[in-house]
């Protein structure tokens, strides 16, 4: 019999109601982080999130040895792995589920700034009928060429969606390839691949050689004019060069739905710049009741295998600097 712990930081209810049918299986539920942490030295495995995860979760999780497996309910990890996790510990992810969401986000963000919906919204609070300045700042996306930075579930699911709107979609990933008619370029030719692009997407994961990948290099090797967004992690933006570039007008616009810091400080100049999108980090939001299905499923399932002594899936490497797989904002991401 092993023993799993489930906290997530949410209601968990119908999720430990799925498990409690697992065979070979003790399930307990904490209340709280600082229950969880109690109990961790008594559990085989963990169900939980990296939302609420923090430096006392970090160090109970260290503390318990016995504790060998976590499954968390989000794609990315980055948090969990700047705070440490130990060595023994196998971490299994969601991977591609929920990748459709973030996508449709980061296309909405993409479709606003090429509508100049920023400056549009600035108007309007200005009450400003601004017709003929508006129609100078819109841009169409078909046509236009997209670079999709990071090419895992989420950064092919956006390729889609611009093949859909007309848009040529290209991608920067760690290895080079074609997949599905995209052309991937590895991260070394991302300034190449920049001059390019009329549009950025940001899908990578926050890793040491992702952060800050957008510097001031980066923004000065991107077309002027062209519109970037980020639904992945604020930290792979060099925030002072964002601005930088926002307010020599090099760049036309920025969608984010997360941002360094975050969430922004009160009165920090992104909260009111008129070329940017804001959302707080709900990229993963709006899921349909099907896919919230699938995500249980596929928990209940995984937990199955490791009650089983089976490997579970969507393991990952949390010492490999792999570019490859994008993170999926916090909470899906």
């Amino acid at each position: 019999m092993k023993t799993l712990l489930v906290w997530t930081g949410e209601d968990d209810t119908s999720l430990c109601a799925a498990l409690s049918g697992v065979p070979g299986l003790e399930l307990r539920r904490a209340s709280s982080a600082a229950d969880a942490a109690a109990a961790m030295p008594s559990a085989d495995a963990m169900v939980t999130s990296v939302i609420p995860w923090n430096a006392a979760l970090a160090a109970a999780l260290r503390a318990a040895p016995r504790l060998g497996w976590m499954q968390v309910l989000n794609a990315g990890y980055d948090n969990l792995e700047a705070l440490g996790l130990p060595a023994r510990l196998r971490l299994s992810t969601l991977g591609a589920l929920g990748s459709g969401a973030i996508a449709e986000h980061a296309l909405a963000l993409l479709l606003g700034l090429y509508r100049a919906l920023p400056r549009a919204q600035a108007g309007a609070q200005r009450e400003q009928w601004d017709t003929g300045g508006l129609r100078g700042a819109i841009a169409p996306l078909a046509g236009s060429t997209v670079a999709i930075v990071g090419y895992g579930p989420i950064g092919q699911a956006v390729a889609r969606l611009l093949r859909a709107f007309g848009a040529t979609p290209m991608a920067v990933a760690q290895r080079a390839r074609t997949e599905d008619g995209v052309a991937v370029r590895p991260y070394a030719e991302l300034h190449a691949v920049l001059a390019k692009a009329d549009g950025v997407v940001i899908c990578a994961p926050l890793k040491p050689a992702t952060t800050r990948l957008f510097d001031a290099a980066a923004f000065a090797a991107m077309r002027p004019g062209a519109r970037l967004v980020n639904i992945s992690r604020g930290a792979i933006i060099d925030t002072a060069a964002l601005c930088a570039a926002l307010d020599s007008g090099r760049l036309a616009g920025a969608g984010l739905d997360v941002t360094d810091p975050e969430p922004l400080p009160p009165g920090h100049a992104l909260w009111r710049h008129p070329a940017v999108l804001l959302t707080p980090h709900v990229a993963w939001a709006g899921r349909r009741a099907e896919e919230q299905q699938q995500r249980t499923d596929f928990v209940v399932a995984n937990v199955a295998r490791f009650a089983a002594g089976d490997v579970p899936l969507g393991l990952v490497s949390f010492t490999s600097p792999d570019l490859e797989s994008d993170a999926s904002c916090a909470s899906s991401h």
